[in-house]
């Protein structure tokens, strides 16, 4: 359980950062693109049966990229739930300051 919760915190984190670095695109929500990849446990599943059947991996570092793939596939829905109702609620207090308080006309 250890590995595999050190291998979620590491995908997690290391996914979120990773939507961070794009360049160039200042609207875009930029957490919502790392949260968005979290749940890409394919490559995960791939690396498991190469090190399984080669003998590479032992069976306790192979259960925890499992666990990983599955718990990272499970959580990253309720995430981007709550990211884009956050945006979501910021959009909408914007537009109710922008009613509330009109702008000055000279």
């Amino acid at each position: 359980m250890i590995i595999a919760t050190f291998l979620i915190i590491v995908a997690v984190i290391g996914k979120i950062i990773a939507g961070f670095t794009v360049f160039g695109q200042p609207d875009l929500n930029k957490l919502a693109i790392g949260v968005g990849m979290i749940p890409r446990g394919e490559v995960g599943l791939v690396f498991v049966a190469v090190g399984a059947t080669s003998g590479v991996l032992s069976s306790s570092l192979e259960a925890g990229i499992v666990v990983m793939v599955i718990f990272t596939t499970f959580i990253a829905p309720a995430l981007l739930r709550v990211v884009f109702s956050s945006e979501e609620t910021e959009e909408v207090a914007s537009e109710v300051s922008s009613v509330v308080e009109p702008e000055p006309t000279p």
